[in-house]
């Protein structure tokens, strides 16, 4: 394990994803974590999606929304997305990675945690 001092730590947060699993982000993994926030799930495309699917096998995903349930249910359905990879965590996740924004949902991000906890990439989009 190597540590790149130009890297910040991760917090680590216990996330509940939509399918009620809980999930940790920012432990030492064998994956990296990608992690996407979105104020609206419905900014979520078809680009997201395939950068998901082909990451899936190397990178554990997330998706991090302040939207309704029926609105996360219905692009969960249109995108066939595993419910297991959706939280409503935001205010929790937001306050955390420094992400919130003036309407208490949150920013709209990319973040990518290395296998070794820290914070390879945080870009607000």
């Amino acid at each position: 394990m190597s540590i790149n001092l130009d890297c910040n730590i991760s917090p680590i947060l216990k996330l509940k994803m939509i399918n009620n699993q809980e999930k940790v982000v920012g432990l030492v993994k064998e994956k990296a974590q990608m992690i996407v926030t979105l104020p609206d799930i419905n900014e979520f495309s078809i680009d997201l999606l395939m950068a998901i699917q082909t990451s899936l096998n190397n990178i554990e995903c997330f998706i991090i929304t302040a939207s309704e349930r029926e609105s996360i249910n219905k692009v969960i359905e249109h995108y066939h997305l595993p419910k297991s990879i959706v939280s409503l965590d935001f205010k929790k996740f937001a306050d955390s990675f420094d992400l919130n924004n003036v309407q208490d949902k949150i920013q709209k991000s990319l973040i990518m945690i290395d296998k070794n906890c820290q914070i390879a990439r945080k870009t607000i989009l």
